[in-house]
């Protein structure tokens, strides 16, 4: 036995009980072990470090821990996990630099000014952090993936810096607008703020250059009745309409326009008055400045979008059944078009095509226990599902008509959540220092109880439930 196999035990000593099995293949050998690993007691976080060392011996001798190792250095594939091993095998691949060779590479577009940087036309934005704790995105650039809206090379490089739109029916119709009575279309919503906090690693720092409302050394503020904060300071945000007809989002001219949120964590707060009727989602900071200056490079580069609370009326063609009410908003994650970007995918691809459920790894329990739930056994037939959401999903919250709510959407290395909190008597929510008409500079990383109400822990969430997460 070797050395790190023996530390493996002395720490987890309830992989006593697992045993190996033969294996014929390099993949069986890599998921030789997944049903001991998923059994209760087994820490995930040694699966990668198990997979390397433990003895898959088949009859014929094919390979061993040492041999696996080996292999792994030789082909550049060692540190990389079961899924991606699993896709490269599938692919018939031997590495990742093999995989390299058949994408294309892109190239950048010089910068237009001597104002902006060298990335996206002079358009993305400032790489360096901005606040200590943040990430430094010089190094983060993607130049591979799906770039066919690209004209000029605008789009190549893009890095993880994120940002906010609100978008209304203000002003006339649109593809999202069609046909709404006034009361909707001049009366949702009614915004009391919208904050943008950067996570440095251990609390949330507001950031004011993408926050709409009344800003102080305290934090921020805003009251819809008395016409401060968003009423206050959205024209600032004034950007380019289109499926809906207003819009608005924080954007700028690359180096000197705003940031945007970058890893290690990203999070925006809105409190409404009424959020019965309208869209808040996330694009590409690099999107949101092409498109505010009108895209003068012929494209926005607009590759990834997440909808946080949207209405789906411009889902529909003109005469077909909306798929829920006018009231029900979604959370989707499905309108993207290269991996650059943060994507939730389906269950099938984030367990890299296995017949084992081992993401997400809070989920491994329940679908040991019930292995025909939604989203358990994705390899089966018809029993994939998309944890992206959509039209044919039922992830939405049913906003009722001038009922006040606050919005927190968080984005990080655990993926995405979608908090929504109607606020007590005094205007409090669940999370320290977000309230219905103001917000603390610097926030406690997390919210001070977790969402417990099973009706907001469900999909398709009431108007009347207190507290919800998606």
């Amino acid at each position: 036995m070797s050395l790190g196999r023996v530390w493996l035990l002395l720490f987890f000593p309830e992989l006593l009980r697992c045993r190996s099995r033969g294996a014929e293949t390099l993949h069986e050998a890599l998921c030789a072990d997944d049903e001991c690993l998923s059994q209760d007691g087994a820490p995930s976080h040694a699966a990668a470090a198990l997979h390397a060392l433990q003895t898959s011996v088949s009859a014929n001798g094919s390979f061993n821990a040492m041999q696996l190792r080996a292999k792994f250095v030789a082909e550049g594939t060692e540190g990389l996990l079961p899924e991606c091993l699993a896709y490269l095998d599938k692919k018939k691949l031997e590495s990742p630099a093999e995989l390299e060779k058949l994408l294309n590479k892109c190239s950048t577009q010089p910068a237009a000014s001597d104002e902006g940087g060298t990335d996206g036309a002079g358009f993305a934005p400032d790489p360096r952090p901005s606040m200590p704790g943040s990430t430094d995105t010089t190094n983060l650039s993607c130049k591979y993936g799906n770039f066919q809206n690209d004209k000029k090379g605008t789009c190549c490089g893009v890095k993880p810096h994120f940002n906010w739109v609100v978008a209304t029916c203000e002003g006339g119709e649109s593809m999202f607008c069609r046909n709404l009575p006034d009361c909707v279309r001049n009366g949702s919503p009614k915004i009391n703020y919208v904050a943008s906090y950067q996570y440095n690693g251990s609390h949330w720092v507001l950031v004011d250059d993408s926050s709409a409302g009344d800003l102080s050394d305290a934090g921020i503020a805003g009251s819809y009745a008395k016409g401060t904060g968003w009423e206050r300071h959205k024209a600032k945000f004034a950007w380019q309409g289109g499926d809906w007809t207003t819009k608005y989002a924080p954007w700028g001219n690359g180096l000197s326009g705003p940031r945007g949120l970058t890893p290690p964590g990203a999070m925006w707060v809105l409190s409404a008055e009424n959020f019965y009727y309208a869209a808040f989602y996330m694009l590409s900071q690099l999107t949101l400045n092409l498109q505010g200056n009108h895209n003068p490079t012929g494209t926005n580069c607009w590759n990834w979008e997440f909808d946080a609370v949207e209405g789906s009326m411009g889902w529909i063609p003109t005469g077909e059944a909306m798929p829920g009410n006018l009231n029900q908003l979604y959370v989707t994650n499905n309108a993207a078009i290269s991996g650059c970007m943060p994507v939730s995918y389906t269950a099938l691809q984030a367990n890299g095509g296995r017949p084992n459920f081992t993401f997400p790894e809070d989920f491994q329990d329940y679908c040991r226990a019930n292995p025909e739930a939604a989203g358990c056994s994705p390899w089966k037939d018809k029993k994939n599902v998309w944890w992206s959401g959509g039209v044919e999903g039922s992830q939405r919250f049913e906003n009722t008509w001038d009922a006040p709510y606050v919005f927190a959407v968080v984005i990080d290395q655990r993926g995405y959540w979608v908090y929504r909190w109607i606020p007590d008597g005094n205007g409090q929510t669940g999370w320290t220092g977000i309230s219905r008409t103001k917000a603390d500079r610097v926030l406690p990383a997390r919210p001070a109880r977790p969402v417990s109400d099973p009706r907001g822990l469900a999909t398709d969430v009431h108007g009347d439930v207190p507290e919800a997460g998606d």
